[in-house]
């Protein structure tokens, strides 16, 4: 059984909730101050070691938002079978990925279409992927991972630019291979900081 929270500490975890049930990822430190009139990141801090070792929430201290709920809530959309999932944007350098400045907004998709809550949707901005069937406009839907298969469409960042490619290695380098005539594959060291691969494209959504 877990341990009874504390009224401030339950003032902070229902908040976390009812962020993450609205936006589809967590809040902040600095986030959670200013809701419930903490001076400071370092008192939310303690407060969120405390709610930690009372089992309702795993923390991942070196990112921004890396809170998560051990009882994952019903979404406030559960009604509807409805799941929202974040847009990502253009990249903010310096900020994580899924860092509040690189959302635009919210995609609804049906909870069928969905395995995993580690799942966001980014917008084709060009013609690039064009041969396999991602259009400018299209929504890819990507399973959040940090690794890739050959021949895996993928969500990546490549300095401060985000892009979608085929991916493929060969010896010691990756090559990010576009899916149209016109643009040339980019070819990358493994041990190159500035690729991260962000996602792994699992589905599409395109708006007539």
């Amino acid at each position: 059984m877990k341990k009874i929270l504390t009224k401030r500490q339950q003032e902070i975890f229902d908040f976390i909730v009812s962020f993450m049930q609205e936006r589809g990822y967590p809040p902040t430190l600095r986030e959670i101050a200013k809701e419930v009139g903490i001076g400071t990141p370092t008192g939310v801090r303690v407060n969120l070691e405390a709610i930690e070792k009372k089992k309702y929430i795993i923390r991942r201290p070196r990112l921004s938002r890396g809170i998560e709920l051990v009882d994952e809530p019903k979404n406030i959309h559960a009604e509807s079978d409805t799941n929202f999932i974040p847009i990502i944007g253009k990249v903010t350098s310096g900020e994580p990925i899924f860092a509040a400045e690189n959302i635009e907004g919210m995609l609804a998709l049906d909870d069928s279409y969905i395995q995993s809550q580690k799942v966001f949707a980014y917008k084709a901005h060009d013609d690039s992927m064009n041969s396999a069937g991602i259009i400018d406009g299209d929504y890819v839907i990507a399973q959040r991972q940090h690794n890739a298969d050959k021949s895996d469409n993928v969500v990546v960042i490549v300095g401060d630019e985000i892009m979608i490619r085929r991916y493929d290695e060969k010896s010691n380098t990756i090559l990010l291979i576009p899916e149209n005539k016109a643009y040339e594959t980019m070819t990358i060291s493994k041990n190159s900081s500035d690729l991260q691969i962000v996602g792994k494209v699992i589905g599409l959504m395109r708006r007539y």
